[in-house]
């Protein structure tokens, strides 16, 4: 089974606990999706392909951590009202 299959599955499982509404655990599937790829892009040797994934994952690891710390607002509301 190749990086990339096993990248898939991280997604459809990601897209599952969205639906779900845990947005939490499809978080970390798709940071598990990204180093799926990042593995593939290294074995390939594709340097523009690790930079962009590697921004993939560090932004998919602060968002986790800031699920995690609770620094999301729990309502979806205007600020200029």
């Amino acid at each position: 089974m190749s990086a990339i299959t096993i990248g898939g599955i991280f997604l459809i499982l990601g897209a599952y606990y969205v639906y779900k509404g845990n947005i939490f655990y499809s978080t970390i599937n798709y940071v598990l999706a990204d180093g799926c790829w990042m593995y593939n892009a290294l074995e390939r040797d594709d340097k523009i392909g690790v930079i962009l994934v590697g921004l993939g994952i560090l932004s998919g690891l602060i968002v986790t951590n800031k699920m995690r710390i609770g620094e999301f607002r729990k309502t979806i509301r205007k600020d200029d009202e």
